[in-house]
């Protein structure tokens, strides 16, 4: 094995997710064409990138290639079910051991920032040049080690499920999680979206994992004194920091556009949701 996909993705989280991407897709279909894999791993990776994926597997017979043509856009495919378990075993080891090398080797201080974004299906003529929020999010959540704030005003169904596996793959691993969030008692959407989250992780015997805290207030005369409106996810040194709400309209329908940050400068920011978390009003989910 020459580790080529490892050594391309230089990420465990990466190519783990090449592996899933894969058996979703072949889920449907038994044989694709080769345009029917690039174009979803371009939520991954950029066009080029998604190519040499492509070609890489085919080299290392995870695909089969049951029908050639001009361009490889146009073979047509079949997954290798025998074998894909054991390649992804040993190119997920040696993404770990290059990543290991990185963090160890790197020299430079510098944090890492990229940009991500939603852009509505209807705005065809705005070129997708950013990734996309909502996998972006999923990754941070995967990859946690220790910890995961999730520091959002607007939450629904939608965005509950659309981070429910990840979070709870994340607690299973021992990673806590504390959400800070608005108006718990006034806002419907967000209290039953909390609720679903919190039965889900009671079900699994992980609710020691999972803390809200409500940040919002009103005086005495029923107006509001202060309340959350930043959207963050933090992922131990790394983190969002945008526009979009945890909900299907921010989603699906918005143009939202965001940062993620990788480094020791989101550090003052994690003291900042510290301090946040400790003025915030507990409450406990559970409660049906």
């Amino acid at each position: 094995m020459k580790y080529d996909l490892a050594i391309l993705l230089k990420s465990k989280t990466r190519v783990s997710e090449i592996k899933t991407l894969l058996l979703l897709v072949f889920s449907e279909n038994h044989i694709l064409k080769g345009w029917q894999i690039i174009n979803p791993l371009r939520e991954f990776s950029t066009a080029s990138e998604s190519e040499s994926i492509l070609y890489t597997l085919k080299e290392n017979g995870v695909l089969i290639n049951i029908k050639s043509a001009p361009s490889i856009h146009d073979y047509q495919f079949q997954l290798n079910c025998d074998d894909i378990d054991n390649f992804f075993t040993g190119e997920e080891l040696a993404a770990e051991v290059i990543e290991r090398y990185i963090d160890r080797t790197c020299e430079s201080e510098n944090d890492r920032v990229s940009f991500v974004s939603t852009i509505p299906n209807e705005m065809h003529a705005i070129t997708k040049k950013t990734h996309q929020i909502e996998p972006a999010l999923i990754r941070l959540i995967s990859k946690a080690k220790n910890s995961i704030w999730i520091i959002n005003p607007f939450f629904d169904k939608f965005g509950a499920n659309m981070i429910l596996d990840a979070l709870i793959g994340a607690a299973k691993h021992g990673v806590q999680i504390k959400m800070i969030g608005r108006d718990f008692e006034g806002n419907l959407p967000l209290k039953e979206s909390l609720h679903f989250i919190a039965s889900e992780f009671m079900q699994k015997g992980l609710i020691d994992y999972l803390e809200y805290r409500d940040f919002f207030s009103r005086g005495e005369d029923g107006k509001q004194k202060y309340a959350l409106h930043t959207k963050m996810l933090i992922s131990d040194q790394s983190a969002y920091v945008g526009s979009a709400n945890l909900t299907e309209h921010s989603m699906r329908n918005n143009f939202e556009l965001g940062v993620i940050i990788e480094g020791k400068s989101i550090l003052p920011v994690i003291s900042l949701v510290e301090e946040m978390w400790d003025y915030a009003r507990r409450v406990n989910i559970t409660d049906g």
